[in-house]
């Protein structure tokens, strides 16, 4: 399985300081998962590869190529940010991993127009209090405890996935 290395203060993401996110690599799509001349003995992959990475940020995760499927496929790369206010999580980075490696992770990022592996942007909050940014989809709960019916904002309810909360 090839190495892919980065460090997650190189991605695109809003900043969040003095927290360091966790990294998911998301094998997509799931049903996907059939190497290409493996014969009998199939390959099927765990669809998620979760990483801690160091307080610097620098991370690396064995990953299964994605040039060995029979289709196209990919890694959707979600970064889960959790800090006291919220959680947010950005899944707006898409890689195609060669065999091979090590490879660095900005190396890997699609950048084609069109088909499965195309950008696919998809910010999300989720809290009571607003995302840091408008341009994020804002689901209102509260993290820490699941079953609350009720929170601050009266415009809202619990539950509830806002997409347009700056207007609000």
């Amino acid at each position: 399985m090839p190495i892919v290395t980065g460090n997650v203060f190189d991605l695109r993401s809003l900043p969040m300081p003095n927290a360091v996110p966790n990294v998911i690599f998301h094998l997509e799509p799931v049903t996907n998962v059939t190497a290409a001349g493996s014969g009998k003995g199939n390959v099927y992959p765990t669809t998620e590869y979760p990483v801690v990475p160091e307080s610097s940020g620098a991370f690396q995760v064995n990953l299964t190529a994605t040039s060995g499927f029979h289709f196209d496929s990919w890694y959707d790369v979600e970064l889960v940010w959790n800090t006291p206010a919220g959680t947010l999580r950005d899944r707006t980075l898409r890689i195609k991993v060669p065999s091979g490696g090590p490879h660095n992770l900005g190396d890997l990022i699609d950048r084609t127009s069109g088909g499965g592996g195309s950008a696919n942007p998809m910010v999300w909050w989720f809290g009571l209090d607003p995302p840091p940014s408008g341009a994020t989809i804002w689901n209102y709960l509260d993290p820490d405890d699941p079953d609350r019916e009720t929170g601050p904002h009266p415009n809202f309810i619990i539950g509830d996935i806002i997409t347009d909360w700056w207007e609000a």
